[in-house]
């Protein structure tokens, strides 16, 4: 505004004085000032202090209360850790028809402009974004006088628009509720920016601008054409330009078209990007002026190109499996390569193909003499050996279905597990039956079946096989306080073995399984050695995290894949030092079951040049996995987190909004999956199943379904998926899955306990833990020894809190929910138990366990786990140890 008053004054004293001295003595014809700027800046001053400032701040207290910390647009790079202000810009123009259209709509809503233009750029970010509450910064000329519009100065202002985009309203309603909180902010923008800020007294960082990263403005003041006699007047751009936020759009209203001037960080932001949105922009706009009775998720943003590439192109996975169960395809090994070794175990036991097939037949004549049959469930509670491979065997080739229990579980949950499942029997060894003493169902131990089995014909069973027949059930934490069992078929089962043999490109490998049966990754190091003439080696639970004897393991035999953590993996290179390099497999190794950085998975590679590395994403209710991204260094890419990558074969990945519409190229949204790994549903949950398990609106064949996975991802510029975080609270950690409310509901058992809140908080050595938050009720004493041990009773040790934070009261933000981002930081003594070291050996173990820890101080009688440590810390633990 300022800009144009200069350029109005300067060009009219240009004209008059344009003659040099011949016109000394000519008075200005410029008329004389009301007021002065000096004048305003004293009036701001008075006014800051008067009754009206508080009504102001008050306002915006409560529009602005509980708003988003970061808009968070999908970005090309990593925010640098200090903000840049370096700036690239696109240009996109609205015709005079589509000017006329919009405005039109503004006129019928009683909407300017502004208002109208505000609104389409809310939703546009919201598609990006995946967000519903958009906050947008907005200059205002703040010139609302008249005798103030002829100077010169520093009177603009900057206003918070918050938008809530709901996707049912239609156009028309998003328009009106805009309009009334425009109107409501610019009654109040008088309050400076800056004294906002001071205010609310936001999260501060030194990488993002307070309360909004996007601006939003419009030009419209009335520019007068720069002519002046004998001069042609031209305006300067420097080559080197600044943006003052992350993305900026100006609007320029000039000769009946709008001119979008989008200027963005080049540090976050590539064109290509930035491009696509203005397209974007351009087409909900007329989307939106053609129907504004649509609803907004409704409204088309991308064209049939854009649409046809990211829900079919990019899923063209089929092909074409000749079905068999799994256990027939170990079957045929058997008959080819009987004298081969099948399975072995660190307890030196092995056993060849023909011995493994012969052992499973009699277990599978055993258990179908005593009613085991299609559709029936068989619990398996044993440690990790050649027992658990033969009895899987068994339990399919019988036509059961084998439910994991892991005997390192509490009692009571193991027989929640038996009880949901309905379980014929539960298969165990003596060793383990003690887990099972709360089962109602028959529990049989394999010594006291053994003589009944020896008795049984080692012939195959040739049992008819249905691809429908349920295969496996296995459970996974539950948000609603208790465990839930995902059913899955052996089609899904036979599609997976084929998909991941695929990707893999090998004929036949032998894989090292290092997790317990219960964890689906097992599945990965299971069948499909068996599948293809490979040796599957059972690890133990307490070998599989010594970096010694894994390195010794690795030495002796000839492991060919690994299925594994990050976290695990990590944890064994951390301990094993130089060593690490031999604790990599010969021919792939898989990463899954937790996302991990780009830059650690790129070392692995420099590791073991000869080795195939993939990336594997896929919730247990999809099979395993359903996504790859094979590591190439040599790509010359870079991430900060390692890709999810593309379908497996005959799957569907779709990332969608929550009314399942399609997200922009690069834009977040949920992942849906599709396809033949598309579990059966959650056993005995028809509620939940028809919950998560969806019908699939792109699918051609009637009867698709999709599985909502709660993963927030986007789609990079060739296709890959990268993995962006979780739409709820759930947590991924050393590859188990975590619902904090089964915690949650477990700890509200105790009756002293009113009310808890559990998350996941990192340390300053950047290690996850979890943390439990706990109000306790009036007059009650609580203890952290207790709740802990009370809690062991009813989840598997992995599932406890690393720390109790004790509160009077949980923070809530205005609209009566847990502020979680409110929540303190676990302080050091908030797990420290007991007293100092007596000794200099007790005092060197103190400060190696507090290290590893990553907390100042621990005692000599601290409980290592109680303190925050797991399995796999405690490898690091006792490595510096020795």
């Amino acid at each position: 505004w300022s800009q144009g008053v200069f350029n109005h004054e300067f060009m009219t004293l240009y004209e008059v004085f344009q003659g040099g001295a011949e016109d000394d003595g000519r008075e200005s014809p410029l008329p004389p000032l009301a007021v002065q700027y000096a004048d305003f800046t004293l009036w701001q001053r008075q006014w800051l202090d008067e009754e009206t400032l508080a009504q102001d701040i008050d306002y915006w207290k409560d529009e602005l209360a509980g708003i988003p910390r970061q808009l968070h647009l999908p970005q090309d790079r990593p925010r640098p850790i200090v903000q840049t202000f370096f700036a690239n810009r696109c240009f996109a123009t609205l015709s005079e028809r589509q000017v006329a259209a919009v405005k039109q709509l503004g006129h019928t809503s009683q909407a300017t402009l502004y208002m109208t233009l505000l609104s389409a750029f809310a939703v546009l970010l919201q598609r990006y974004s995946g967000q519903e509450d958009i906050v947008i910064g907005s200059p205002i000329a703040n010139r609302q006088e008249a005798q103030l519009e002829p100077l010169i100065g520093f009177f603009v202002n900057s206003l918070v628009m918050r938008v809530r985009v709901h996707g049912e309203w239609r156009f028309r309603e998003l328009l009106a509720t805009v309009r009334g909180m425009a109107l409501e902010a610019y009654r109040h923008q008088d309050l400076p920016f800056e004294r906002l800020v001071e205010e609310l007294s936001p999260q501060r960082s030194l990488n993002i601008t307070p309360l909004f990263q996007v601006t939003f403005a419009l030009q419209n003041a009335p520019m007068e054409a720069q002519q002046l006699a004998g001069l042609e007047v031209v305006r300067l751009r420097s080559d080197e330009f600044r943006v003052r936020r992350d993305l900026e759009l100006h609007a320029f209203e000039r000769s009946g078209e709008i001119q979008f001037h989008w200027v963005f960080n080049r540090d976050l932001f590539d064109p290509w990007r930035i491009e696509q949105m203005a397209r974007h922009y351009g087409k909900l706009l007329e989307a939106a002026a053609a129907a504004p009775l649509k609803p907004i998720c409704e409204l088309e943003m991308m064209d049939e190109r854009e649409k046809k590439q990211i829900l079919i192109e990019w899923n063209r996975s089929g092909s074409e499996f000749p079905w068999h169960a799994v256990h027939e395809l170990f079957e045929k090994q058997a008959a080819k390569a009987a004298d081969e070794i099948a399975v072995a175990d660190d307890y030196g036991r092995q056993l060849t193909y023909g011995s493994l097939n012969h052992q499973a037949n009699r277990l599978a004549r055993y258990l179908s003499n005593i009613g085991i049959g299609p559709e029936m469930c068989v619990g398996l509670c044993l440690e990790r050996s050649v027992s658990v491979v033969v009895a899987v065997l068994a339990i399919l080739k019988a036509g059961g279905a084998y439910v994991p229990l892991d005997p390192d579980h509490p009692p009571g949950r193991l027989a929640l597990i038996s009880s949901d499942t309905h379980a014929k029997v539960v298969l165990t060894e003596e060793r383990c039956k003690e887990q099972l003493s709360s089962c109602n169902c028959p529990v049989i131990t394999l010594e006291t079946a053994a003589e009944e089995t020896e008795r049984q014909a080692s012939t195959d069973l040739h049992l008819k096989m249905h691809p429908e027949s349920l295969a496996y059930v296995l459970y996974t934490s539950g948000s609603a306080g208790q465990p839930k069992g995902v059913s899955i078929e052996h089609r899904e089962l036979s599609n997976y073995i084929h998909a991941i043999l695929r990707q893999m490109q090998v004929s036949r490998c032998d894989f090292a399984m290092v997790q317990p049966l219960a964890v689906d990754s097992s599945v990965t190091a299971l069948f499909p050695p068996l599948c293809t003439g490979g040796c599957v080696y059972v690890v133990g639970k307490e070998e599989g995290i010594d970096p010694e004897w894994m390195t010794r393991f690795f030495r002796s035999h000839a492991i060919g894949g690994l299925k594994i953590a990050p976290s695990h993996l990590a944890a064994l290179h951390e301990s094993a030092g130089q060593n690490k390099k031999q604790l990599m497999p010969r021919d792939v190794l898989i990463i899954g079951g937790e996302s991990s950085r780009w830059s650690w998975m790129c070392s692995l590679q420099e590791l073991a040049t000869e080795c195939s590395i993939f990336n594997h994403y896929g919730p247990t209710e999809t099979t395993v996995g359903v996504v790859t991204y094979r590591l190439d260094v040599d790509e010359g890419r870079s991430f900060q987190n390692t890709p999810l990558g593309r379908p497996l074969s005959n799957s569907q990945i779709y990332i969608l909004d929550r009314w399942m519409m399609p997200s922009p190229l690069g834009g977040a949204g949920e992942i849906y999956v599709g396809g033949a790994n598309v579990a059966r549903g959650y056993f005995n949950r028809p509620d939940l199943t028809a919950e998560r398990f969806v019908p699939d609106p792109y699918s051609p064949d009637p009867g698709g379904r999709l599985y909502r996975t709660g993963d927030r991802a986007r789609y990079l510029k060739d296709g890959v998926i990268e993995f962006l975080g979780r739409l709820d609270e759930q947590i991924k950690l050393r590859g188990f899955r975590i619902e904090p409310g089964e915690i949650e509901s477990a700890l509200l058992r105790d009756s002293r306990v009113a009310e808890v809140v559990v998350t996941i908080r990192k340390t300053d050595k950047d290690q996850e833990q979890i943390v439990a938050y706990v109000v306790a009720r009036r007059d009650a004493n609580l203890d952290t020894k207790e709740l802990r041990r009370n809690l062991q009773k009813h989840v598997p040790d992995y599932m406890v809190p690393s720390n109790f934070v004790f509160l009077e009261t949980l923070p809530r933000t205005s609209h009566g929910k847990v502020d979680r981002n409110k929540l303190p930081e676990p302080l050091p003594g908030d797990s420290i138990l007991s007293g100092a070291p007596g000794t200099p050996e007790e005092e060197i173990l103190c400060e190696i366990f507090a290290d590893v820890l990553g907390v100042e101080w621990v005692g000599v009688d601290d409980n290592f786990f109680h303190l925050g440590g797991h399995s796999l810390m405690a490898t690091r633990l006792v490595s510096r140890v020795r």
